[in-house]
């Protein structure tokens, strides 16, 4: 006699959703994940696929796309996979960022659809709803050019597209400026030096010193948070006063070739990073401003700081450390893009002052770089430079970036003696 009991819809506790194991065409038993544990969808996608595995005599037919082709979900996969190679080592995150976000985005509303029956019209319905969450022109032109390149890298990489349906997508238009209801971006400002030092004094210690060496050197966002011990030459130009920091990575080296990004840390910038340096000389690749290690210093201060103490001068056993060993979210190693700046936005909702991003931190380096130093001065300080660039040229940038930085700590210095 056959067993007339089901397979149990159960839980997969490391990522919190509902499964099945269900005996499929091929002979193969194979995990059917169902969504959140306790969703209501995963309770229906349970009984649907119940419902087909019955009426198939306890097996489950072929897949849809094996009749049909390959779907839009099955697409996405892929594509992502070759994405998360492809970007693992880049600088811009927001190339691995923006096309997570937007495949997901597709997925939602064409997850079940053959990726040779997508058309140009639902490229368009996308376009329209993304105009509707909010986003700015010139980010819908950019996710729905992202969405394009995946169907073309279909192509190429024989996942089941046509070049029929790529061409097809081709013909879809970008939206033009001024002819259409999206929003365009404002083009971005930089902080003012009274905003930055009302938003500095309500920001957390290590971020306090992330942006101060921003400021003083005119780095980018990544190239702070990129910062580590290897990288910085202390002793070349020793005689100046200052340090070099070439980054591991930055934004546009994928396409300088041999040549290096160089940012001059000043003496103020030196005697901010020297106690994160503390430690490092053992792990020359760990980066110095770690969240974790934020993280574990505040709360150190918190149990030093406790007032209610038992007898042995100890905390009471209810306020000791009761923190997970493995929780489901711990305090990464580096600080990512959107964790700098949501630490600068908190900053400046506490200050009572209107939200600033870190890149104005570099547009105000270079403002007051090339009113005191010049276009030149701004330039090679920005490490605006081009691969081309001689031996002889980058020596010249680097005694020119050293001149820069020295009169833009200067004129820091002035600010933090007038609000004094």
């Amino acid at each position: 006699m056959p067993k007339k009991n089901l397979p149990n819809r159960r839980l997969h506790k490391a990522s919190g959703q509902a499964f099945v194991v269900l005996l499929c065409h091929d002979g193969v038993r194979r995990c059917h994940y169902l969504g959140k544990y306790t969703s209501p969808e995963s309770r229906s996608e349970y009984d649907r696929l119940i419902g087909i595995y019955t009426a198939n005599g306890r097996k489950l037919p072929p897949p849809e796309s094996e009749s049909r082709g390959v779907l839009v979900k099955e697409l996405a996969v892929k594509y992502l996979q070759w994405a998360e190679g492809y970007y693992q080592n880049s600088p811009r995150e927001s190339f691995w960022h923006h096309k997570n976000a937007i495949v997901h985005f597709l997925v939602k509303y064409y997850r079940d659809k053959p990726v040779n029956e997508f058309t140009p019209a639902d490229l368009y319905v996308i376009q329209d709803k993304l105009v509707k969450h909010g986003y700015r022109r010139q980010s819908v032109n950019r996710y729905t050019t992202i969405i394009k390149g995946a169907f073309k890298k279909g192509v190429s990489r024989g996942w089941g597209v046509q070049g029929a349906t790529v061409y097809e997508l081709q013909t879809f238009e970008n939206l033009k400026k001024g002819r259409s209801p999206a929003k365009e971006y404002q083009k971005g400002k930089p902080v003012s030096l009274d905003v930055y030092w009302k938003t500095h004094k309500k920001m957390a210690p290590m971020i306090q010193a992330m942006t101060e060496v921003q400021l003083r050197s005119g780095m980018r966002p990544q190239d702070v948070r990129n910062l580590r011990y290897c990288d910085i030459d202390f002793e070349s130009h020793k005689n100046e006063g200052v340090w070099l920091y070439r980054p591991h990575r930055y934004k546009t080296d994928y396409r300088d070739g041999d040549w290096e990004l160089v940012k001059i840390l000043d003496t103020r910038a030196q005697e901010i990073l020297t106690p994160y340096l503390i430690g490092k000389e053992d792990d020359l690749e760990a980066y110095i401003f770690s969240p974790a290690e934020a993280t574990h210093l505040r709360n150190l201060d918190r149990r030093r700081n406790r007032k209610t103490l038992n007898k042995q001068g100890l905390p009471q056993p209810s306020q000791r450390n009761r923190r997970k060993m493995y929780p489901k979210k711990a305090p990464g190693a580096q600080y990512s893009i959107s964790s700098y700046a949501n630490a600068i936005e908190s900053a400046c909702k506490k200050a009572g002052v209107e939200r600033w991003s870190p890149n104005q931190l570099r547009h105000l380096a270079l403002s007051l770089a090339r009113s005191k130093s010049g276009l030149d001065g701004a330039q090679a300080l920005g490490g605006h430079k081009h691969a081309t660039t001689t031996e002889i040229y980058a020596k010249v940038e680097i005694e020119t970036a050293i001149r820069a930085a020295k009169e833009l700590s200067k004129t820091i210095e002035l600010s933090i003696d007038k609000l004094s």
